[in-house]
């Protein structure tokens, strides 16, 4: 049974996103049970799909799979923030309506639960623009330089 473990650490938008006559290739590792298995996925990516393959030896294949199956710290990030913005808007929803205002306990799901869910999607909105205004208003102010962008703006 010959198998390659192969493709996971990139996706489908980076593939696409990459313009055909881009100097970069996208980099990606590859691992396999058999060496003729592993230059034929090797070949068909290099040349069909622009990547540059990293052939990795089968004893660091649980490092590859580990690696590859991990969500990335911009997922997580994202996650923790959208869950804290929720505990916010379900911890100010609870205190308005059911405590100050009397509302019955009986409209807690249906009534708060709504109103918190519907805040956090548009926080979780609002917050995906702040990147990009900050790029924005970077671009601006230094319009006439050839510095690069900070790290976390790009």
């Amino acid at each position: 049974f010959r198998w390659v473990k192969a493709f996971n650490d990139i996706g489908a938008v980076d593939i696409l996103l990459r313009k055909p006559g881009a100097k970069t290739k996208i980099a990606s590792k590859m691992c396999s049970n058999s060496p003729e298995a592993l230059e034929m996925v090797k070949s068909f990516a290099e040349t069909s799909m622009g990547l540059d393959i990293k052939a990795v030896p089968i004893e660091q294949y649980k490092v590859i799979a580990n690696d590859q199956n991990s969500l990335g710290t911009e997922w997580m990030t994202a996650t923790w923030t959208i869950l804290g913005v929720f505990a916010l808007t379900m911890i100010y929803n609870i205190m308005r309506h059911p405590v100050k205002k009397g509302y019955p306990w009986e409209q807690f799901p249906l009534f708060v639960m709504n109103k918190s869910i519907s805040w956090t999607a548009l926080w979780g909105f609002a917050i995906t623009q702040v990147p990009g205004v900050i790029a924005l208003i970077h671009n601006a102010w230094h319009r006439d330089t050839l510095r690069d962008k900070p790290m976390w703006l790009r």
